[in-house]
């Protein structure tokens, strides 16, 4: 024991000013617990006090009495959170958590303030519903709990999609396996009358005191074989320069529930918290800013075969070389700086090139003027009616599973296939799987090049003139093979194609809205390719310079956290993107070219039906335009 400048305060009086943990309801804690990873592999020892900032001191003066042990402990693990993962060294605001954390943070009754004692994975999960925090430099802390709240965001305000996760505190493994995996994590104790007179050494509670209540919140940095390592907000003259080493031989140490910050998706995950008997954060955690798996790993969970060592050392080298493009670009996007996150898959060991020959396919369409329009080869003009604020046709209409064209350029083929599928289930709720194979080895011409590439809009057109065969009788083989002109084929009364305006993105929605799933062609940069979830958008994207070069089916639209975004379908199988689709931004000048080169099936007996040339301009209908100058370009 020794002195510090809390000795002339009775035990009682650090209890008031210097504690200030509140219990954490059970009830709010039901998800998101941390489940370990490698549990049992965990080194000896481990000290994450080098990535903290200096000890602060939640006294402030001597007339301050302020339970905000809580508000310490929880801007503490954040900032190593920071450190570690950004390599950012930050000075965040306790004080703002004091002062606007009301409900969230501590309670709201009325009369209780910050420091009165408060809630740390209240807090953390407050930054998170926040989207960042001020910076401590700037919101002071006064030590004061009756301060109305500041919300002014500027130019000091800091934006980072923190959330909390929970771990079994009374887990050693855990608590040991997460240090290693992870972060300095935040922990509820109880001061003891002996507790406020640490100097050093490894302290140890009373066996009568093994199971009090816990009082008071500390961070979690590190443990040695026999004692675990906290950092305290009581200044550098308490303990061992503002930390303590505490027995780990000792039952019910801690509370039973500790706290991870860690880095979410999206202020809406954040949110999902916000009911007041669920704590939990919904979602997945980035962690380490989107950490992938290693090669071995990624190799093992994709079922992934090399020709011989050379081969497999050069695809490690890719996979490396695209992990550290994820990870720079999800620091930027767990700062708030980009809308979408990337990450790991099936693909994830080719170069872009090889992306572009093996997974793409879209050859550019031509806007011929020599052409004339067939009859039933128009043009989609319409942009009057009633739009709803978002539409998912994922949750209207049954679809087939998303398909992988693995390893052939075949896009064109599965964008033009999946678009009359959708449409054939809205018109007759017949679901069929018909066959991409069929157009790769039969469709002919300066269109179509197989597995090199090929147009949608003239995929369409091939199915309305010689018919599309089922894929159990014709599967996918994703190679070029001779057409098999044994297998029957039928037209599913698909008449013909539309194309919709170009570069018209409110005649698309219309499109969309009363017509069904589209077949569209888009720029793919290098950055799509890791696309993992959130809006999508990339500067490439704004050149008109830029080719087309890759096919999907849009779905839908909508708009997350004031981005608008198309809905669209991919054909990379389920790993990529959100479990096969993705996110684009919408109405942000025809981005990645979206709005382009579009095009609807049409079928026969549908109100959309193509006969002699026009169908008589119903709501949402079809504005026919034969010999159009923007032609077929399909």
């Amino acid at each position: 024991m020794g002195h510090n400048e809390h000795s002339d305060l009775s035990y009682e009086e650090v209890l008031l000013r210097l504690t200030g943990a509140l219990e954490e309801r059970q009830g709010r804690a039901m998800g998101n617990w941390y489940r370990g990873e490698q549990l049992g592999h965990e080194p000896e020892n481990i000290n994450h006090s080098v990535m903290m900032n200096p000890i602060r001191n939640q006294k402030h003066t001597t007339e301050t009495e302020c339970g905000s042990s809580w508000a310490f402990s929880a801007i503490a693990s954040i900032e190593g959170l920071l450190y570690k993962t950004l390599n950012e060294r930050m000075i965040l605001s306790e004080q703002k958590l004091i002062d606007c954390g009301k409900g969230v943070a501590f309670p709201d009754d009325g009369s209780h303030t910050g420091c009165d004692g408060g809630w740390t994975g209240g807090a953390i999960r407050y930054v998170g519903i926040n989207n960042g925090i001020d910076d401590g430099n700037q919101y002071k802390y006064t030590g004061k709990g009756n301060k109305p709240c500041t919300n002014d965001k500027k130019p000091n305000f800091h934006v980072y999609r923190v959330g909390v996760q929970f771990i079994d505190a009374h887990n050693e493994s855990k608590l040991m396996n997460a240090l290693w995996k992870g972060v300095p994590l935040t922990v509820y104790v109880f001061v003891s009358p002996n507790f406020r007179h640490y100097a050093g050494e490894i302290f140890k509670y009373d066996k009568s005191l093994y199971c009090g209540g816990k009082n008071h919140a500390m961070v979690l940095v590190g443990y040695d074989k026999n004692h675990w390592i906290l950092r305290n907000s009581w200044g550098v003259t308490w303990g061992e320069k503002g930390y303590m080493k505490l027995a780990r031989d000792q039952k019910c140490l801690f509370a039973r529930q500790g706290f991870i910050p860690k880095f979410v998706d999206s202020r809406a995950e954040a949110e999902a918290s916000k009911s007041e008997d669920q704590l939990v954060l919904a979602g997945s955690a980035l962690g380490d800013a989107g950490a992938s798996i290693s090669h071995d790993e990624f190799v093992k969970k994709y079922n992934k075969s090399y020709k011989d060592e050379a081969e497999k050392n050069n695809r490690s080298t890719i996979y490396q070389i695209n992990v550290e493009v994820m990870e720079k670009h999800n620091i930027l996007y767990a700062k708030g700086e980009s809308s979408y996150k990337m990450g790991v898959n099936k693909y994830s060991d080719l170069t872009y090139d090889e992306v572009l020959k093996y997974l793409t396919g879209a050859l550019e369409p031509m806007d011929t003027r020599k052409r004339r329009e067939s009859k039933c080869n128009s043009i989609y003009r319409e942009n009057t009616g009633t739009l709803k604020d978002s539409k998912d046709y994922r949750k209207e209409i049954t679809f087939n599973p998303i398909q992988d064209q693995n390893y052939c350029g075949s896009c064109w083929a599965f964008s033009a296939i999946a678009s009359i599928e959708s449409k054939i289930f809205i018109e007759s709720g017949q679901l069929v799987k018909l066959s991409e194979q069929n157009l790769i080895d039969c469709a002919k011409g300066v269109a179509f090049k197989g597995c090199s590439g090929g147009r949608p809009g003239r995929a369409i057109e091939y199915v309305s003139n010689n018919g599309i065969a089922l894929n159990k009788n014709y599967p996918y083989e994703n190679k070029e093979g001779n057409c098999n002109e044994d297998v029957s084929t039928q037209k599913y009364n698909v008449t013909g194609k539309q194309r919709v305006e170009p570069r018209n993105e409110e005649v698309l929605l219309h499109a969309l809205e009363y017509t069904g799933p589209i077949s569209v062609n888009v720029i793919l940069p290098d950055s799509m390719r890791h696309y993992k979830k959130g809006v999508y958008e990339d500067e490439l994207c704004k050149k008109r310079s830029e080719p087309i070069n890759h096919a999907m089916v849009l779905m839908g639209y909508g708009n997350e956290l004031g981005k608008d975004f198309w809905i669209l379908r991919n054909s990379w199988g389920e790993s990529f993107g959100e479990e096969g689709y993705m996110k684009l931004r919408r109405n942000k000048r025809n981005h990645c070219k979206i709005a382009s080169f579009a095009f609807i099936p049409q079928i026969k007996g549908s109100k959309a039906e193509c006969v002699g040339g026009s169908t008589g301009g119903k709501k949402g209908g079809y504005v026919t335009s034969a010999g159009s100058a923007v032609g077929d370009a399909g």
